[in-house]
């Protein structure tokens, strides 16, 4: 079995390389990262299991929020008198200083064994675009029926988005679905996360047919891949019919040539007589 991947952000490096060192020892793969620049770095080369986020800085809250949204779980660090970044954001765990071995371990160990629950009532299986969501074993399969590689935020978005087929969903909607809070001012979180499910599912992700944009409202996910307009016109029988008898009918031939050009009149001056 692969060992679980986990990224600690932390501004202190004696505090990464100490947390390495227990991780390490409880059998985790280990990713550091010293800034959120860094962060968004290393979520964008590595399959991420688990986040732990240690920020003392003014931003830790927005470091916060915004690993919420591109990580399957998440454990905030916090000093014991400041909690404000644990009440603004929903984490599978919370540690405060200073820390123990154990105490990290087991939140750890605790986070991986939770798992997301369909709501009652809901299907169980989504299709889409020949897409099939699996909202008991949260896994998507292909139309070949291989599982497809999501990590939890990725799918929580996807399912939110199956769930209201062919529908409009707001960034406010899918972003409380996702990170559990309402989408701020200037939050990329959930077009991050578009972003990386349409790398995954479209034919060409920079003209998307299966998750659309509806500007300045959110996304629609179709039933099937949608055809752009361009693509429509092009395939419409009837602009094809009308392009081709304008290409094929006979076309008036140009006339080049050059008018006939008047003879030039010769003005002769008078001869004026001598006089007598």
């Amino acid at each position: 079995m692969a060992k679980q991947r986990i990224l600690v952000v932390a501004d202190d490096a004696g505090f990464r390389a100490t947390l390495a060192r227990w991780l390490i020892a409880g059998g985790y793969s280990v990713e550091l990262a010293e800034s959120a620049k860094h962060a968004r770095w290393v979520l964008a080369n590595e399959r991420i299991g688990l986040a732990i986020v240690a920020s003392d800085q003014r931003d830790g809250n927005d470091l916060a929020c915004e690993l919420r949204a591109a990580v399957d779980r998440l454990i905030l660090v916090t000093a014991q008198t400041n909690g404000s970044i644990g009440k603004a954001v929903r984490a599978d765990g919370q540690l405060s200083r200073p820390l123990r071995q154990d105490d990290v371990l087991a939140q750890i160990d605790a986070a991986f064994r939770t798992e997301t629950k369909p709501a009652e009532g809901a299907p169980k299986l989504l299709r889409f675009a020949g897409y099939t969501l699996d909202a008991v074993s949260c896994s998507c399969l292909d139309a070949s029926g291989h599982i497809m590689a999501l990590t939890r935020a990725e799918f929580t978005l996807l399912i939110s988005l199956a769930r209201r087929l062919g529908r409009v969903v707001s960034r406010d909607d899918l972003t409380r679905a996702v990170a559990g809070r309402a989408a701020e001012r200037g939050d990329r979180s959930v077009d991050v996360l578009i972003s990386r499910l349409r790398r995954k599912i479209e034919a060409n992700p920079k003209s998307p047919r299966i998750i659309l944009t509806i500007p300045g409202v959110g996304y629609r996910l179709a039933p099937k891949p949608q055809i752009t307009p361009y693509t429509a016109a092009v395939l419409n029988p009837a602009t094809e019919t009308a392009t081709e008898a304008a290409e094929t009918s006979p076309r008036r031939p140009h006339c080049s040539a050059k008018r006939p050009s008047m003879p030039k009149r010769w003005r002769v001056s008078p001869v004026s007589r001598p006089s007598f």
